[in-house]
């Protein structure tokens, strides 16, 4: 998905017409393995002329923000890779200051917890005392408290329903709340 076969390729050093016994397939796969795309390769001598290379790559879900630089990063918050200019995928940035938040923040977004979507979600910025998050879809930012964060969630999907059935809700431009207490600030 975000290697391509010839990229594959040039990280094995293999070219056709080479003799696939003299291809060591420990040494392969450990080559392979040094990309940081790369989460498990499964590797098969096929006779009489075959080698064939299963991938399995690392899923990017968020764009760590750091020191002014852009990574891809997993659900667990490891560095897949910078971000290099060809090779751009649309996700969502992530700015913390510990890492360890992002598998978190996931399992949240993955379980439907917070009041964004994985797929209208536009940033997440964690500070020591709020998650901030921004649906690009609805055009609203949420300010959650992070000591109650599940029942600060919980509560502002209540309200965001509540501003749905009044048809109030495309008149709001950010969200703030606080445990069982939310504010509203409208859009001018």
């Amino acid at each position: 998905k975000y290697l391509s076969k010839k990229e594959i390729l040039n990280l094995a050093s293999i070219e056709n017409g080479m003799n696939i016994f003299d291809i060591n397939l420990i040494q392969l796969k450990n080559r392979l393995l040094k990309n940081t795309w790369i989460k498990d390769v499964t590797i098969k001598r096929i006779i009489p002329n075959k080698i064939v290379i299963d991938i399995v790559e690392n899923n990017p879900v968020f764009i760590l923000q750091k020191n002014n630089k852009f990574y891809y990063i997993d659900k667990c918050g490891n560095v897949i890779s910078e971000i290099k200019k060809d090779k751009i995928i649309s996700l969502p940035i992530l700015v913390l200051n510990k890492v360890q938040d992002a598998k978190e923040l996931y399992n949240m977004l993955d379980l439907n917890i917070l009041p964004v979507s994985k797929n209208t979600l536009g940033w997440i910025m964690l500070d020591p005392f709020y998650v901030k998050l921004f649906d690009y879809k609805k055009r609203v930012m949420w300010i959650l408290d992070k000591d109650s964060l599940k029942e600060s969630a919980y509560n502002g999907r209540l309200i965001w329903k509540h501003l749905v059935n009044l048809k109030e809700d495309f008149k709001v431009q950010q969200i703030t709340v606080i445990g069982n207490t939310g504010w509203l600030k409208y859009k001018q």
